[in-house]
Formats: structure tokens, C-alpha cells, sequence
């Protein structure tokens, strides 16, 4: 089920999807390994209730639809959750775990290993300010 979704939130395109970026064992050894009771069973919530309606479609659930019909249920899905704190936090996790992937960070998102011109000595006074890094998270 977890990899069914998460193709069809991230699928493969002219970029890596996914699947390519391991995204399934990394949520899934995180719901092993990091998560709490509570987290667990929220997200376990999510698959079921896509389980659940994706079953009128095909009784052996989401991974036996094809790719269209994945979309179609995981978008209606989508669209009738998008205020469940569960949900928002299931997908946002989906797509953190693909894009600090080493295929969404350099083939999906625009990478400089080292960006801008290298200065190897800048002038350095009381009014100089240090880079930051985002600080959003």
C-alpha cells in the first residue's frame, strides 16, 4: 500500500519517483525505528482509509490498481483530507524523504554541489554577517 501511494504522490516522470528514491523503506524503517505510538497509528489510519477506497475498484486494494486509477483515488483522497493533521503530516513526510534523497535533491530539484564564485579570502568586519541556513523547518 505505503508504495503504491507514495508512487502516485511522487511519480516517476522525466525525474526519479519514489520508488527510485527508496522513499517506501525510509518511511517505513523511520515508522519502525523513530516514530511514535500515536504517529504510527495515524498513518496506519491513512493507508486504510485509501485501502478502504480504493477497494470498490479492485478487492485486492491500491497496489492492484493501475497507475490511473492510483491517481484517481489517492486525488480524491487528497482532496477530502486536506484538513487532517494526519494526512497533512503523512504526505509532507513523503515528500521530505524524497527530495533530501540523493535523486530528488540533484535530478528533481536544481543542485550546485558549491554555488557562486569561491572567494578564498572576503574582508571580515564588525558589520559582517555569517550565512545561514534555512531555518523554516
Amino acid at each position: 500500500m505505503l508504495d503504491a501511494v507514495a508512487e502516485t504522490i511522487m511519480p516517476r516522470t522525466d525525474t526519479p519517483g519514489a520508488r527510485d528514491a527508496l522513499v517506501p523503506a525510509r518511511f517505513d524503517a523511520l515508522m519502525r525505528a523513530w516514530a511514535s505510538p500515536q504517529t504510527q497509528s495515524d498513518f496506519q489510519r491513512v493507508l486504510d482509509e485509501i485501502e478502504v477506497a480504493a477497494r470498490p475498484v479492485d478487492s485486492k486494494g491500491i497496489a492492484a490498481l493501475s497507475a490511473p486509477q492510483q491517481l484517481e483515488i489517492v486525488s480524491a483522497y487528497d482532496r477530502a483530507k486536506m484538513r487532517d493533521p494526519a494526512y497533512n503530516r503523512f504526505k509532507t513526510l513523503i515528500l521530505s524523504l524524497y527530495y533530501i534523497s540523493e535523486p530528488g535533491a540533484t535530478q528533481e530539484l536544481r543542485y550546485e554541489h558549491v554555488p557562486g564564485a569561491w572567494e578564498p579570502s572576503i574582508p571580515v568586519t564588525a558589520d559582517t554577517r555569517a550565512y545561514a541556513i534555512d531555518v523554516s523547518v
